[in-house]
């Protein structure tokens, strides 16, 4: 996993609207990082620690790449379109709210399920 890809994940969600806690369950990091989104950016993009992280990097990658690709191309349509709009295939959740555990089944879903969406 390349530290560019890393960082672009980290921002990724941040640009989502996550809170700090759900970035790092979503970058399947397990130590607390209190208050402190620098910590956790360090921690996965300089040292590389979160279980799976390759792969939870390249599918928050690609989940940002299918959000472009349905015409959400900006930071606040994209936080709109994870926030607001509830799937009867998420138990009637967002995509936020079905991703915001940092499950890394339901990470590859909600990707599934927007690749779907952008064919």
């Amino acid at each position: 996993m390349s530290t560019d890809a890393s960082r672009r994940a980290f921002e990724i969600t941040g640009e989502l609207g996550f809170s700090l806690e759900e970035r790092t369950r979503l970058l399947g990091y397990s130590e607390p990082v209190g208050d402190n989104p620098e910590y956790l950016q360090r921690e996965v993009t300089v040292l590389g620690k979160g279980t799976d992280l390759g792969k939870r990097c390249n599918l928050l990658l690609i989940f940002d790449a299918l959000l472009v690709k349905i015409g959400r191309t900006d930071a606040a349509a994209k936080r709109r379109f994870v926030e607001t709009e509830r799937y009867q295939c998420f138990d009637d959740k967002t995509f936020k709210e079905w991703m915001s555990d940092g499950d890394l089944p339901r990470l590859e879903y909600a990707v599934q399920q927007l690749r779907y969406m952008s064919t």
